[in-house]
């Protein structure tokens, strides 16, 4: 189950061997991935069985609520609607021939997430902007703004990748203070409390645990303004000062 995070794409070419050599279907999790391409110029999203969007509220494109599956095999599409629609086989009698699920996106939910449909394209260009200012602003020495060159994206989330953890914290509690929203990356599964009993130091993940430390996601939303995202810039630069100042003592 590949996720291409952030807007950003799997090595998909590598997985999609992978799957062919030991015979194991891929799910592709696209749920931030709608309107990110290969450089082919082929949308994200067909190499898999399936692929799962996203219409949260925070995407690109929003619903409110709910996401989509799509897929090409006929056979797999009807037993996810079964599944989806609560595995009922006598809807008189409520009788259900598996353990199903409620997931239908509801009619009026997906009406909205259709009208939004026609402003995919300038969300996707202001989006594009935005990571431009961004990189303008935040390319130097002590960070840089993360790019991935395998595809065209969505820059669903403009990322920056301090020199250390210490620089990234520095920042996050100055823009915090300024009643700006920003967020370290998400805590990786094998730091989470519910699962502390299935740790096992056999494995060593110290690229995973080195990015999480030292990257910010910044606000990215296609309402920000090029004036807001000079200011937020300019906060993150001065938090430089405080690390300075710490060392230096």
């Amino acid at each position: 189950m590949p996720v291409h995070i952030m807007g950003w794409v799997a090595p998909m070419k590598e997985l999609v061997a992978l799957s062919v050599e030991f015979g194991i279907s891929i799910i592709e999790d696209a749920a931030e991935a709608l309107g990110v391409y290969d450089l082919s110029g082929s949308h994200i999203g067909k190499d898999g069985i399936a692929s799962v969007f996203s219409f949260n509220g925070n995407k690109i494109l929003t619903s409110g609520g709910g996401g989509m599956i799509v897929t090409d095999n006929d056979e797999f599409a009807a037993h996810l609607k079964h599944l989806s629609t609560t595995a009922k086989t006598d809807s008189l009698r409520f009788v259900h021939d598996e353990v199903g699920y409620n997931y239908r996106l509801v009619n009026i939910l997906a009406a909205l997430g259709f009208s939004q449909l026609k402003k995919l394209p300038g969300k996707l260009k202001r989006k594009k902007e935005i990571f431009d200012q961004y990189s303008r602003f935040l390319n130097n020495k002590d960070l840089n703004v993360y790019i991935q060159n395998n595809c065209v994206s969505n820059h669903w989330l403009v990322n920056v990748i301090f020199l250390n953890s210490e620089m990234r914290e520095s920042a996050l509690n100055l823009l915090i203070k300024n009643n700006i929203q920003a967020r370290p990356l998400w805590t990786p599964c094998h730091l989470q409390p519910a699962y502390s009993k299935y740790k096992n130091n056999k494995y060593s993940v110290i690229n995973t645990e080195s990015i999480w430390k030292k990257t910010l996601s910044l606000p990215s939303s296609p309402q920000l303004t090029n004036s807001q995202i000079e200011s937020i810039s300019s906060i993150i630069v001065s938090s430089f000062d405080s690390v300075l100042n710490a060392v230096n003592k």
